[in-house]
């Protein structure tokens, strides 16, 4: 089920287990362990989410056995792409082998596994899941419409000048003003507003309201020049 991970129960544990051993994943005192306080979900994309093990447990429980087996599945799916991940000696390779299996639900579930190694102070795991997340998202984004790609490219890149320049090679998304480009970046400025306030928020709208006011400039400039 999209957008949510139940809490593993006591069936599915020994297989989750066993791919865990397959990562040597390993604090002070053994294996990584799974427990329903360390689920969370998170979107593609999107900033990881924290939910509390009871509102987790109350939609888990309104599941009916199908739903929760289909839940189950993409876990262990997920699980099993992520342990494929970290024992590939060439990550972006692998990733690009295995682009289809980089879902949502993966996505949810190394994060997932991200959180459990930070709450339990794992430093060597965070940085190769970290690693591992960043490449399946650089190898998915290859996928994705080019005005996403051209968003992410202006987001993440810190130099004007080279964000002048993404502008440029993309000109055909953003010379239309009424066009797709225009409406993402509008739509993702509305969803960052209507998270809960934190510095990160303000650090994100900042991103996205610089990127939009350089694009009208640019957009401007480029229907001038027809």
């Amino acid at each position: 089920m999209a957008g949510m991970i139940c809490p593993v129960s006591s069936s599915t544990l020994p297989r989750i287990s066993a791919a865990l051993k397959q990562l040597n994943l390993r604090n002070a005192t053994g294996s990584v362990s799974v427990s329903s306080a360390a689920w969370s979900s998170r979107a593609f994309g999107q900033p990881l989410v924290q939910t509390s093990t009871q509102s987790r447990q109350f939609v888990c429980n309104a599941l009916n056995k199908d739903q929760l087996d289909k839940a189950k599945k993409f876990q262990l799916q997920a699980t099993e792409v992520l342990a494929e991940l970290l024992k590939s000696s060439n990550v972006q390779s692998t990733a690009a082998k295995l682009v289809d299996s980089l879902t949502e639900e993966f996505f949810m579930v190394a994060s997932t596994y991200f959180e459990m190694a930070k709450k339990e102070g794992n430093a060597e795991v965070m940085k190769r899941i970290e690693g591992v997340l960043e490449v399946a998202m650089a190898e998915k984004g290859k996928t994705l419409r080019p005005e996403i790609q051209l968003m992410n490219k202006l987001l993440n890149e810190k130099d004007q000048g080279k964000r002048a320049e993404t502008m440029r090679s993309y000109s055909q998304y953003i010379t239309d003003s009424d066009g797709y480009f225009y409406e993402l970046l509008q739509r993702m400025n509305n969803d960052v507003e209507g998270l809960k306030d934190s510095p990160k928020k303000q650090e994100l709208l900042g991103k996205i309201r610089t990127v939009t006011k350089e694009v009208k400039e640019t957009g401007r400039a480029f229907r001038k020049a027809k």
